[in-house]
């Protein structure tokens, strides 16, 4: 649930997220039928990685989002905090 809306900058990251979370309903809905359970929940942890790492590098490594961006994906829990 979103407190607010995105700060100035949530652009840049905004198309990027959506397609993940895309890619994420799909591997949810897939079939796991002849997968172990380890096997059919790791694409969804894969992809939740993904897009941690992406908002992360994009702060630190890129510089591309503000320390306000990324606060805000935080808190509206659109990226892990560790």
């Amino acid at each position: 649930m979103k407190s607010k809306r995105p700060p100035k900058g949530f652009d840049v990251i905004a198309y990027r997220l959506e397609v993940l979370d895309n890619e994420m309903r799909d591997k949810v809905k897939e079939s796991n039928q002849g997968k172990r359970n380890t096997e059919s929940v790791w694409p969804v942890h894969q992809i939740s990685y993904q897009r941690t790492r992406y908002v992360y590098d994009m702060y630190t490594k890129y510089n591309k989002i503000s320390r306000k961006v990324y606060d805000y994906c935080i808190k509206n829990k659109l990226v892990d905090a560790n």
